[in-house]
């Protein structure tokens, strides 16, 4: 064995890195689910927010979310709808990933300031912007749960 001098992709000669790599602006999609009015069986969905079109990624370490206590049982995924890919001149789909940035998280008591999965980044890159949902995986969601958060990302 013997000591190595290693560098990354990006401290290669003439890297040209794009705005989401080289020094990018975060920024935050805030969401918020009021009580829920009527009790909600397994697999009921809730539309969250929307990722601006274009390159994002999606920084999960940053992205936090908080849920009142929703009972014995219950679980949530947070995911991403079907989007047009904007990398590709036809017209190809990025499939709906349900559980993408959460998958299976506890929200039986209260949760505060949870984070996402332990993904370092999540890159999109649509044409009209992806719509980000929960899924109520395990259990039912019951009457006056709620769900607020934030997602952290950074685009072009």
């Amino acid at each position: 064995m013997s000591v190595l001098a290693l560098n990354s992709d990006e401290m290669t000669e003439g890297y040209r890195g794009r705005p989401i790599n080289d020094h990018g602006k975060i920024r935050v999609q805030y969401f918020n689910v009021p009580a829920v009015a009527v009790a909600g069986d397994i697999a009921s969905t809730i539309e969250l927010c929307e990722l601006p079109p274009g390159k994002v990624r999606v920084i999960p370490a940053l992205s936090k979310f908080n849920n009142s206590a929703w009972g014995a049982a219950r679980t949530l995924d947070i995911g991403h709808r079907t989007y047009q890919k904007r990398d590709s001149a036809s017209e190809t789909f990025e499939a709906e990933d349900a559980d993408a940035f959460v998958a299976a998280a506890d929200v039986s008591a209260v949760g505060e300031g949870r984070g996402f999965d332990s993904i370092t980044k999540f890159d999109l890159y649509s044409k009209a912007g992806v719509n980000v949902f929960a899924t109520v995986a395990g259990g039912t969601i019951p009457v006056g749960a709620t769900l607020s958060g934030f997602i952290a990302y950074v685009t072009e």
